[in-house]
């Protein structure tokens, strides 16, 4: 028998999606709050790393998607919220950079996602991972790959765990 999940977290746990939405405000006020047809929640937006464009005077825009899954808060290798590059989408990054970053990992749909927390990194309890902590490392994680692009960075050490 399929157990289907009686609440979503923010439902259960209202004061949290508005701690949720205020810390996401605070520090990404472009981001937008949406849900998916399964009823997770997610936010989108876009980040500009900036140092591309520093040394060859071109704008890259990355967009976003923050999505939660069903377990948040709860903790699991990768973070409760998976975050999904859209746009460029991993294949376009892979051929742009000429190899699979390696802080990538895949959901249960074969999709490619990134891994946004060191493993001793995992919160548990209220000191929990949020969407904008999550988000900015996903700006971390661009401007790795932007530094492998600009040549700052070799593929070895984006590669390594625990340099980004």
């Amino acid at each position: 028998s399929n157990v289907k999940l009686a609440y979503q977290w923010y439902e259960e746990d209202p004061e949290l999606l508005e701690m949720e939405k205020f810390a996401v405000k605070q520090a990404f006020n472009g981001f937008e709050l949406g849900k998916l047809d399964d009823g997770r929640l997610y936010w989108i937006g876009t980040i500009e790393p900036g140092i591309y464009e520093t040394k060859f005077h071109q704008k890259r825009v990355y967009t976003i998607m923050a999505v939660y899954q069903n377990n948040h808060p709860n903790q699991e290798m990768g973070s409760s919220i998976h975050v999904y590059p859209v746009d460029p989408d991993i294949d376009e990054i892979k051929r742009e950079c000429g190899f699979r970053p390696y802080h990538l990992l895949t959901d249960s749909a074969g999709e490619n996602y990134l891994c946004t927390n060191e493993a001793g990194n995992v919160k548990t309890g209220r000191t929990v991972t949020t969407a904008a902590t999550v988000i900015a490392w996903a700006v971390r994680w661009f401007m790795s790959y932007e530094l492998v692009l600009t040549g700052e960075l070799t593929k070895e050490q984006f590669c390594t765990h625990g340099v980004i």
